[in-house]
């Protein structure tokens, strides 16, 4: 009986090991990913919208139900962040993209078979995921990274619940899920396309796992059937709560023009739309520009041929397909068509910012690839009988070169989010010291502290060869919003207040006037470009 115990208790600590090493080293890997995000602590820099929220956190908080995200309002006071916390937007942040790559590594180390297989979304997920350029660009808005990692942690919750609900039919498992999808949903509406493709993944993962155990086909496509049906539920639960605050801060049922603006289709010609989404599509497929690469195109191409490969290899073997295969490929589809979704729905490219889906399908299909390979490298050594020397060789050869070209991007994005983050710090470097030369140029002025000042024109920042301009990063205070009648003027000072200098901004009727006034005066740093005539400074960008 005591060895029968004993027995049970080495067996539970052992299986206890497998899912505890892989979360470990998830989350080892997933903090060395993070180290360009976390130089922020000793590198100290704000992007745009971050001076709103560290001077009027009210009014951010308010823009926000405005775009309809009272998800994000939500975690801001549940998080105590209505008043900007420097340190704990950036702990937070870590924090939660770390339990989301532990949670995933524990969710698909569940999903395998055997259990002694090597897990690549330990350490190629991470490495994928976390140093993608879209990322990086994301938590460049340090105002709200932390919550915004929180409904990226939500919607993986979510996801798995749902799963978990379906498959085992536990209704209150259903209704937590569609709960933090509505959170999620509503705290960043991009996070859509995430949960599609983290729904698919795992699909993937599903079927792969139970495929052998007599499941018809009906049974496949009743689930994927009530996956669809769940998003459904909680996107309508998200409209919902947006609607709602949108109501609460307008008094309207109208979107604003901000979101109402973003959708293309009916505002311009549906050629140019059309133009639009193939030079984008085109963009991410051929790695065009500073945050893609190859990488998509090449994890698409290699899961095709590698399943590809498999029929093959079945239908000499004689060896029918699983049931619900249909289904099964239908899934992988959309897991490679998320990332274009919301492009498709808004008639045009999206911000490279909101692509949480298109770095979460790259560093799943890296990791789906290299389980498929090393599957199909061991199914095919453990046949009875010789296989071919040819296709062992293939399948022996194909396993690390998918697992070294994963490395090889990784270590190509995380090179560029280096640089993006470098770029970050340099650039507001850049800002303070303009800033106080200015300042002290106005001050020689003798105006009073609370001085109305306005500029016109732009500043862009000096870019050397080990910096990158990005989407956001890499434009500075001094040249955003140029266009507009205030000119750069209510950002500048919005940076101003957070370096402690407090001037106050002109009114748009004042702004006519103070931009005739500069077009007689130089550019600065000349002299004269600063001026002073009792009511209004003036500082003349270019």
């Amino acid at each position: 009986m005591k060895n029968a115990k004993n027995e049970r208790g080495r067996r539970g600590t052992g299986q206890t090991g497998i899912f505890l090493r892989p979360c470990i080293w998830s989350g080892v890997f997933a903090l060395v990913c993070l180290l360009p995000f976390a130089s922020k602590w000793i590198w100290k820099s704000i992007s745009i919208d971050t001076e709103m929220m560290i001077n009027t956190p009210q009014r951010m908080l308010t823009s926000w139900l405005y775009h309809e995200r009272p998800g994000l309002v939500v975690s801001k006071y549940l998080f105590g962040q209505t008043s900007f916390h420097y340190g704990i937007e950036i702990a937070g942040t870590i924090l939660f993209l770390t339990l989301f790559a532990v949670l995933l590594a524990w969710a698909a180390k569940r999903l395998e078979l055997p259990a002694k297989w090597p897990n690549p979304f330990v350490w190629i997920f991470p490495l994928l995921f976390l140093t993608h350029p879209a990322l990086t660009e994301q938590l460049h808005f340090l105002l709200q990274s932390m919550e915004i990692a929180w409904a990226v942690l939500l919607c993986l919750v979510a996801c798995l619940l749902a799963c978990s609900a379906l498959w085992k039919r536990q209704w209150l498992r259903l209704v937590s899920a569609l709960i933090l999808m509505a959170w999620s949903f509503s705290s960043y509406q991009s996070l859509m396309g995430l949960y599609i493709a983290l729904c698919a993944g795992l699909y993937l993962l599903t079927f792969d796992r139970y495929q052998g155990e007599g499941r018809k086909a009906a049974f496949w496509w009743k689930l994927a059937l009530l996956h669809v049906l769940v998003f459904g539920a909680g996107f309508l639960l998200s409209r919902a709560a947006a609607i709602a605050g949108l109501y609460i801060s307008t008094g309207s049922f109208q979107s604003t023009a901000y979101v109402s603006g973003m959708i293309k289709w009916g505002t311009q010609p549906a050629t140019q739309c059309l133009r639009e989404l193939f030079s984008y599509g085109r963009q991410i497929l051929l790695g065009q520009g500073p945050h893609y690469t190859l990488a998509y195109l090449a994890a698409a191409l290699g899961t095709l041929l590698t399943l590809a490969w498999q029929y093959a290899l079945r239908k000499k073997t004689g060896e029918k397909a699983p049931a619900g295969s249909s289904a099964y490929w239908i899934a992988g589809v959309i897991l490679y068509l998320s990332p274009f979704l919301l492009p498709l729905y808004l008639g045009g490219a999206d911000q490279v910012r909101a692509q949480l889906a298109l770095a979460f399908v790259i560093a799943f299909g890296w990791c789906y690839l290299i389980l498929l390979l090393r599957r199909m490298l061991l199914g095919r050594t453990a046949a009875a009988g010789r296989p071919a020397r040819f296709s062992l060789f293939s399948m022996r050869s194909a396993f690390p070169a998918a697992c070294l070209l994963a490395c090889l991007f990784g270590i190509l994005q995380f090179g560029q989010t280096v640089r993006l983050t470098y770029t970050a710090y340099e650039v507001y470097r850049q800002e303070c010291e303009v800033s106080r030369q200015i300042a002290e140029a106005i001050e020689q002025t003798g105006v009073p502290e609370d001085a109305k000042v306005q500029f016109v024109g732009r500043l862009s920042p000096a870019l050397t060869e080990n910096m990158v301009r990005g989407e956001t990063i890499g434009w500075s205070f001094y040249e955003w919003d140029a266009e507009k009648a205030y000119g750069s003027s209510e950002r500048i000072l919005g940076l101003w207040q957070t370096l402690g200098y407090e001037y106050q901004l002109i009114s748009q009727e004042e702004a006519a006037g103070g931009m005739e006034r500069a077009g007689t005066m130089p550019c600065w740093p000349e002299e004269g470009s600063v001026t002073w005539d009792g009511s209004t400074v003036i500082v003349r960008l270019s």
